[in-house]
């Protein structure tokens, strides 16, 4: 459990003859909450307005692929007792490690390093700042709107075995 390419980097494949164009490839970044929204429309349902993801079946159109795929996407890991989370932002890849009270940023250029094996100075790259401010409000956004354990009616089983997932500590 990791937020290196080889985990966060999973193919998902559509098949449509009859309205999608064929060989069509999208090597930007998108998110697990583009999948619901993607799968209604091609159902022919609305999506609801309060989904945060995006269809994306307007990637399939080359006129209008690079304006939708500049959207930042924010990734995370979480075990008993340490976290990684990050964000992607077109070729940069910024990951926070946090082990107990140690914490470790790294950095990655998928325009240079694409399998992300030399990470770059984080600290000192001057996307950092910008970087880890996307990162710091997507968790700042996430957590007003996380249910928090102690306002859950949940009983013991149950919280067992969320811990278990990582959901919850």
């Amino acid at each position: 459990k990791s937020l290196f390419i080889e985990t966060t980097h999973v193919p998902f494949i559509l098949y449509g003859p009859a309205f999608l164009p064929s060989g069509r490839q999208i090597e930007s970044a998108v998110s697990h909450i583009d999948l619901m929204p993607t799968l209604l429309e091609l159902a022919g349902i609305k999506p609801p307005d309060f989904l945060e993801g995006r269809s994306l079946l307007p990637l399939m159109s080359t006129n209008v692929a690079e304006t939708l795929a500049s959207r930042p996407v924010y990734i995370e890991v979480i075990h008993e007792n340490s976290y990684a989370r990050g964000v992607v932002d077109n070729n940069l890849k910024l990951i926070q490690v946090r082990v107990h009270d140690k914490e470790k940023w790294l950095l990655y250029d998928h325009s240079v390093d694409p399998r992300e094996k030399n990470p770059i100075e984080a600290e000192t790259h001057p996307e950092y700042p910008r970087l880890k401010g996307l990162l710091n409000s997507f968790v700042e956004k996430a957590s007003k709107k996380a249910v928090q354990p102690e306002t859950a009616d949940i009983d013991h089983d149950t919280k067992e075995k969320l811990k278990t997932l990582g959901y919850i500590q």
